[in-house]
């Protein structure tokens, strides 16, 4: 598929709180600078969170004759965008470089295998034994990255927002407590994994 998810609201479980889903609680437009970057009157309008331009998916399967089955799930996409988030005044969800500002996480990337095999007891009866494996080359890809830029809020006036503002210039100035996790990788993908199983068929 080739896609593009472009605005600034991503509907109603919110992916600029990464999936929030509480109707109409979301913290979109929950002040009047929310839908505007620190460079007022730009909007903060771009691609949103689960923009994923390329995604690439196949599944297949193949039964032999003597009662063996392998199958291949793999998919690939491109990563999601990354926004610079200021906690501005209290509130979380302020992009002032608008969005995307830091490209995107990680592309995305896996491949599962599945096996199972049939014996058959009797005409009516069938013992099958089965494998799953998932993540099959344990890729450790990153799925999402830390946005939150300062771990301390600060306050500005109505006229200083309006007036537009450097955020990193300001934090700076008033020698904000920044949060140390900003733009490193986190939320990894499952390792490795291993499922047997066994059915009684009749």
């Amino acid at each position: 598929t080739w896609s593009r998810l472009w605005g600034n609201f991503a509907g109603l479980a919110s992916s600029d709180e990464h999936g929030r889903k509480d109707p109409n609680v979301e913290r979109y437009f929950d002040v009047w600078f929310m839908p505007y970057t620190a460079h007022y009157p730009e909007e903060s309008t771009g691609v949103l969170n689960t923009d994923r331009p390329h995604q690439v998916k196949f599944y297949g399967a193949y039964s032999l004759e003597f009662g063996l089955t392998v199958g291949a799930n793999f998919y690939a996409m491109s990563g999601t965008p990354v926004s610079t988030d200021f906690e501005l005044n209290n509130i979380q969800g302020f992009y002032p470089e608008g969005r995307a500002d830091q490209g995107r996480t990680p592309f995305l990337w896996r491949g599962d295998l599945y096996a199972e095999y049939n014996i058959k007891v009797t005409e009516a009866h069938t013992i099958q034994v089965n494998m799953n494996i998932h993540n099959l080359t344990n890729n450790r890809i990153a799925q999402r990255v830390w946005n939150r830029y300062n771990r301390q809020t600060i306050y500005l006036s109505n006229e200083e927002i309006k007036s537009g503002f450097d955020y990193r210039q300001v934090s700076e100035e008033e020698d904000l407590l920044l949060d140390p996790r900003y733009m490193k990788e986190f939320y990894f993908q499952s390792p490795i994994s291993l499922r047997l199983g066994v059915k009684f068929i009749f």
